[in-house]
């Protein structure tokens, strides 16, 4: 009677979030969430117990320039890739450039119950469902932003077969249903990266809370909470600032964030401003840090059944303290799984991870997770081609686990059971998808030495590739994910370029293609 209960009863404990779209007028970009995590203060705080009474990253990071969100509502998504951006090369990530928030706005994979146009903006879930997923981010270059274009609609598609940059590794959430408190996004800030808010625009246009002279802000107006319409970057934080000169009411003690902005560098100072720890008008509800980085050339492969579930749209909860997830998935070629990516809801919840085949466990990890958000988790475990298996995963909470899935969508999940005590298993056979994801790298089977035939030879060298032709005929290098690495048109009749070992080149010498790998 027990197992009957338990199966019925997940199916009425699935909350849906929703989110109210920001009018069409309205060109700010941010459309607000509710809060969905919870977050123990104790704990953010016993990340560093001193920390400095100022602080700036810009005294100690190269930033890009400020970019400007010109008529689009994509505040949302510049401040997603500017805070990406300054993180990686917090870590000391060779040769950042900017990432493309265009991208990220037409690729999102967020339905939105069909009612979502670009022009309505976005959010720190919907930039959490893109980058979880493997769809981004790409480089500005591959997909550049044009300010003249306020919905993104002229001369473009949903952009596809692009060179991406690295995978982000975690999406961290400092916050619950509270704002967090100012120790808490120092933390965040010191330790991990810049932390994307949001705030009602009003506090940066209207004259009554901007001070333009000084380039700082402070209100007492509680719509930050209530009606957040912009987003923005926290960079540093300032405890003496107490430049509030030209506002009709000040606060009653000094401090102040310093804030990135998305209007370009003419706007503010730089783009830049202050703004009090006072201010009710901006809110932290969703404080997210954009953290780490996996090199794409690591990755061949992203096994998922929902894009969408980095987002969190709907949570799960059935109140007990141990819940259990099976993802079954099939391996296309021959591969070794690297890392797994799920989503944490609540701070301390300790997940532990099996990767089986055929009844076999192959890999086992068991991590406590003190700061809410989405990880990709390293974990190794080999497999052949075409080979089932499963991914496992036991939330455990000494409260209750909740589990987040992705948005309520048309297809039945037939591919995801879950269970209560990781004996008895039954199928999900609901419209929602649970927060599973693996990412794969192609398990050479041996490498070549040689190919010699159609008048083309392959030869391997110590430290690259010489390819020899009896014909001048056109050569293109391409990496095993269809990157073109190198071409050559002059007649010439051997080249020599430059190739890491244990890795997979597809080379086309004039209508013959060859796969070699090194």
């Amino acid at each position: 009677m027990k197992k009957i209960l338990f199966f019925v009863s997940i199916f009425s404990i699935i909350t849906h979030y929703s989110m109210s779209f920001a009018q069409e007028n309205e060109t700010f970009g941010l459309i607000p969430v509710k809060a969905i995590h919870t977050f123990s203060t104790n704990e953010a705080s016993q990340l560093r117990s001193s920390l400095p009474q100022s602080y700036d990253l810009r005294d100690y990071y190269s930033f890009l320039p400020t970019r400007s969100q010109g008529k689009a509502n994509t505040c949302w998504a510049i401040a997603t890739c500017s805070a990406i951006e300054t993180t990686w090369t917090k870590d000391g990530k060779e040769n950042v450039n900017y990432l493309s928030p265009k991208h990220l706005v037409l690729n999102h994979n967020c339905r939105l119950n069909g009612s979502y146009t670009t022009s309505q903006g976005g959010n720190t879930k919907m930039s959490a469902a893109y980058l979880s997923s493997g769809e981004g981010p790409v480089l500005e270059t591959q997909c550049p932003y044009i300010l003249e274009d306020s919905d993104f609609a002229t001369g473009n598609v949903f952009i596809e077969n692009k060179e991406k940059a690295d995978l982000v590794k975690e999406i961290l959430k400092f916050s619950d249903s509270q704002n967090a408190d100012i120790t808490t996004i120092k933390n965040a800030l010191y330790n991990y990266g810049p932390v994307v808010i949001g705030m009602d625009e009003t506090l940066l246009s209207n004259s009554s809370f901007y001070d333009n002279s000084n380039h700082s802000c402070y209100s007492t107006t509680n719509s930050g909470k209530t009606h957040a319409d912009h987003a923005g970057i926290i960079v540093g934080w300032d405890d003496t600032f107490n430049k509030f000169d030209n506002l009709a009411t000040k606060p009653s003690k000094p401090g102040a964030w310093i804030v990135q902005n998305t209007w370009g560098e003419d706007k503010n100072d730089n783009g830049f401003y202050y703004m009090s720890y006072e201010c009710n008008t901006f809110t932290t509800t969703d404080a997210t840090v954009f953290k780490g980085n996996i090199a794409r050339k690591d990755v061949d492969c992203i096994y998922q059944y929902d894009k969408s579930t980095g987002g969190a749209f709907n949570i799960i909860s059935p109140g007990i303290q141990n819940f259990y997830i099976k993802s079954s998935f099939e391996t296309t070629e021959k591969e070794t799984i690297t890392h797994v990516g799920l989503y944490i809801l609540d701070a301390n919840t300790t997940v532990s991870i099996e990767i089986k085949s055929n009844g076999t466990s192959l890999a086992y990890k068991t991590k406590t997770y003190t700061v809410p958000g989405f990880y990709f988790e390293s974990i190794n475990a080999n497999l052949n081609q075409s080979t089932p298996f499963d991914i496992i995963l036991h939330y455990h909470h000494e409260t209750a686990a909740r589990i987040a899935t992705g948005e309520t969508i048309s297809t039945q999940n037939t591919k995801q059971q879950y269970s209560g005590n990781g004996t008895d298993w039954y199928p999900m056979n609901n419209k929602v998808f649970f927060c599973t994801k693996v990412l794969t790298k192609k398990t050479p089977n041996s490498s070549n030495k040689q190919i010699e035939n159609d008048n083309v030879k392959i030869v391997a060298t110590t430290n690259g590739l010489t390819i020899q032709t009896q014909k001048t005929e056109p050569i293109f290098i391409y990496s095993a994910t269809g990157h073109l690495l190198f071409h050559d048109f002059s007649p010439k009749k051997e080249i020599h370029i430059p190739a890491s070992s244990n890795q997979l080149y597809i080379i086309r010498v004039g209508e013959k293609v060859y796969k070699f790998i090194k």
